[in-house]
């Protein structure tokens, strides 16, 4: 578990800090009044919070999912959620259908009405909002919709060196949509229209966004480990999780084959975690567009 870089006083007083664990889920979350852990589902596309329990394991909420947020149920009243096109939260109902709570957002998601007292972190873009920061959680990163900006780069957008030493990242889409090489920018400017659940960069996934070598001066070469990850995103009915798993596994093999004494050898371990990390949560639409140009329809599973 590791302490979040984002921690210290808020907007209106206070201070919170962050836990994650090391796939970068947040955890846990700590202030003046007390702390809150969360219980996280991460087999679902995007990682999800089902339960938020205190520090003894008490039970303080729980949430039920469909294709979307469904409902919560705190202190054993459930709410259910209303959504409008973009995902934003607009109304909670009771178990009756009468409506508890309203929202209006402005473009970049600042709530500028509510009404209700429904405790209810789930709002613009149905993401979860921090009120004492008054920040966005995104996963990969913090947004703060009172400037339309994340509050630190885009890491699949930063150079790589930021994580590995020697290594770098070239960037493909500049000509193009030079929005997308904006680290700090929200959806390319467009927040009525797109959505950044992840907090990382628009497009078809690791590869859409940027270039990265296979091969790194010989050292090691992670050439026949990308290939049969390509093949297996391709494959009918193969699962992502499964993919990118094996993805990991021959690319630390690959690692293996080197000594430990090589000053490459640790390299290549940060290397294939990165790449690991990048296609985890940044390779949905890639695994889908595999999917659908391989003709077949995906098991059930």
């Amino acid at each position: 578990m590791v302490s979040s870089p984002l921690a210290g006083e808020g907007r209106g007083g206070g201070s919170v800090s962050y836990a994650y664990d090391g796939d970068g889920n947040r955890v846990s979350k700590t202030d003046a009044s007390g702390t809150i852990k969360y219980i996280n589902d991460v087999a679902l596309p995007l990682v999800q919070v089902l339960q938020e329990t205190d520090s003894a394991g008490n039970l303080i909420a729980s949430y039920t999912y469909g294709n979307d947020l469904i409902s919560q149920t705190r202190s054993g009243i459930t709410s259910y959620y209303l959504y409008d096109g973009l995902g934003s939260t607009r109304q909670l109902t009771d178990s009756a259908g009468s409506v508890t709570d309203s929202y209006i957002y402005e473009g970049f998601g600042n709530c500028i009405y509510s009404s209700g007292a429904t405790t209810n972190p789930y709002l613009f873009t149905g993401e979860a909002f921090e009120s004492l920061p008054s920040l966005y959680y995104l996963r990969a990163r913090y947004y703060d919709p009172s400037i339309g900006r994340f509050i630190s780069r885009d890491p699949i957008l930063s150079p790589m060196w930021l994580w590995i030493g020697r290594t770098w990242a070239w960037f493909v889409p500049l000509v193009d949509q030079p929005q997308m090489l904006h680290p700090y920018v929200y959806v390319q400017n467009n927040s009525i229209n797109l959505t950044d659940p992840r907090g990382l960069a628009c497009g078809p996934g690791i590869l859409g966004d940027v270039f990265i070598p296979d091969r790194w001066w010989g050292a090691y070469d992670f050439t026949l480990s990308c290939l049969a990850h390509d093949s297996c995103y391709a494959g009918c009915g193969k699962s992502k999780s499964g993919c990118d798993e094996a993805f990991y596994d021959n690319m630390l093999n690959e690692c293996n084959r080197l000594s430990r004494r090589n000053p490459f050898y640790y390299d290549c371990l940060i290397t294939a975690r990165t790449y690991y990390l990048a296609v985890k949560h940044a390779g949905g639409k890639s695994y889908r567009d595999a999917q659908a140009k391989s003709g077949c329809q995906p098991c059930e599973k």
